[in-house]
């Protein structure tokens, strides 16, 4: 006959597999999918510096020690996060189960539709990363639509036929070619992949459209973009001028992305010419010099340092669209406008801008 002390010790050894399994989870998502948050948008994994000893030495004759870093997980989380989300431990492992038998069904077919993209499977245990996905993915997708749906049916459509027949009029009415992707079986993404969470690209009801050229923009980011040009728009705004003056909305948008452009590159100018000043100074030293030579290849990194609001900026964010987050070009009001009288909301309305995206 067991103890309670057997008892409790069966327990302890099923937590103690239990977190084993899902830190070698998270750690196998975060290889695969790289940016996996929580439905907060908090990560469950970060990059830390790891600092030296105590009796290393800082630094080296000839140059300074190369940073090292290490990844820290959130396991404790993940885990209490997965098993909320599903029911219990147990009830994920059967879940989890069902998704893969999915995924393995007809020969793999279904794994081609869903993330990560084909160039980038290239962990030797994407597939089981792709497991776990789909599993979070497919309970977030019951969640919110309900248990009836067929979801290899609906993966493989890749469409609604609500899409389809809007899509068909726009292009019909607008008559010159756009680049435009739409379905996509995931989780919500802004930073990362948001666990819990679905996307309206996941039920055929979302399109992005010239995605290259116009951003999808943090809140934060979106925050200090105003804060930088001196503008105002909130989300309550955007969505009363969707809804009575779309119109108004766009030229909203537009004027805040020519004002960051034109003071992003003032900022840029203003870089290079004090290098410029200093380096051609009477007193000046070769430090100068050598300090003009680099701002003059690196501008962005300059005024960074000089304006206390793009230092608040993501750095990569600043990089990527310096030459502006949208493209009229490529986004016209003549296109956006046959997206409105469709019915479509179109993501500018977002409390984190979304400028490529247009759903029901």
């Amino acid at each position: 006959m067991g103890t309670n002390g057997d008892l409790a010790s069966a327990v302890a050894d099923s937590a103690k597999k239990s977190d084993a399994e899902g830190e070698r989870e998270l750690v196998l998502l975060v290889a695969v999918y790289k940016s996996v948050l929580d439905k907060a948008g908090r990560s469950y994994a970060k990059r830390v510096e790891i600092k030296p000893t105590a009796g290393t030495k800082k630094g080296k004759a000839k140059g300074k020690r190369k940073k090292e870093f290490k990844m820290e997980y959130r396991v404790d989380d993940y885990v209490a996060d997965r098993n909320a989300f599903f029911g219990s431990a147990v009830a994920y492992q059967q879940y989890e189960k069902k998704a893969r038998e999915e995924l393995e069904a007809e020969d793999k077919k279904l794994r081609k539709y869903i993330e990560p993209p084909v160039k980038e499977r290239t962990h030797a245990n994407w597939e089981e990363a792709q497991d776990v996905f789909y599993a979070w993915t497919r309970k977030a997708c019951e969640k919110t639509y309900g248990e009836g749906i067929d979801m290899p049916k609906l993966i493989k459509s890749q469409s609604s036929d609500k899409l389809d027949k809007a899509l068909s009029k726009i292009r019909a009415d607008y008559k010159k070619k756009f680049q435009s992707g739409g379905f996509n079986f995931r989780p919500m993404k802004l930073d990362g992949y948001r666990l819990g969470t679905f996307s309206d690209h996941g039920m055929g009801n979302a399109i992005d459209v010239e995605s290259a050229s116009n951003a999808h923009i943090p809140t934060k980011t979106w925050s200090l973009i105003l804060e930088f040009t001196g503008k105002s728009l909130t989300d309550a705004t955007a969505k009363a001028q969707w809804k009575n003056t779309p119109k108004k909305l766009y030229d909203s948008i537009e004027e805040i992305n020519d004002e960051f452009v034109t003071r992003l590159n003032k900022a840029t100018d203003e870089a290079v010419a004090g290098a410029k000043s200093a380096a051609e100074a009477k007193d000046a030293t070769a430090q100068h010099k050598a300090k003009y030579e680099l701002v003059k290849k690196d501008p962005l990194s300059a005024a960074v340092v000089r304006d206390a609001t793009l230092k608040k900026f993501d750095k990569n964010f600043l990089s990527k669209w310096r030459h502006g987050f949208f493209s009229s070009a490529k986004l016209p009001w003549d296109l956006v406008k046959e997206f409105h009288e469709e019915g479509f909301k179109w993501g500018a309305t977002f409390s984190h801008p979304d400028l490529h995206h247009f759903e029901f």
